[in-house]
């Protein structure tokens, strides 16, 4: 099982983020859902887990 980190917005607690800037000083996020822009995500790690049919 492959594992995966998982960034969530810490407003609203979806996982919509995306870089919205980043260099040298750091990097800020956005959330697509609610419109936060900063520098704090949440990140969790899952498993991926393949299934075969």
């Amino acid at each position: 099982m492959k594992k995966t980190n998982l960034q969530i917005c810490p407003i609203c607690g979806k996982p919509e983020t995306d870089l919205y800037l980043g260099g040298y000083l750091g990097k800020l996020y956005v959330c697509r859902k609610c419109g936060y822009i900063g520098a704090l995500v949440m990140e969790i790690e899952v498993e991926n887990r393949k299934t075969s049919q």
